[in-house]
């Protein structure tokens, strides 16, 4: 997906280990200039790209550290 977008793994990209929930997979880090959605913008952010392979149809995870520079608040009422 993130292919379409212009995004492919590079040389100097940094390969690392992830686990979680998911399980273990192997990821690339890179940093965009920016991601928008929905009218939030965070530059120069650090991203971890794999499979997500985790037998359900997922587009992507926001983590907290997103969460975080964006300034979002959560309101579980």
């Amino acid at each position: 997906m993130v292919r379409d977008i212009g995004v492919v793994p590079e040389e100097n990209d940094v390969v690392d280990t992830i686990r979680g929930v998911g399980g273990v997979e192997c990821v690339y880090t890179k940093y965009l200039d920016a991601i928008k959605f929905d009218g939030i913008s965070v530059e120069r952010f650090q991203v971890e790209i794999g499979s997500m392979d985790y037998g359900i149809e997922i587009e992507g995870i926001i983590g907290f550290d997103f969460m975080r520079a964006a300034g979002l608040i959560i309101d579980t009422k």
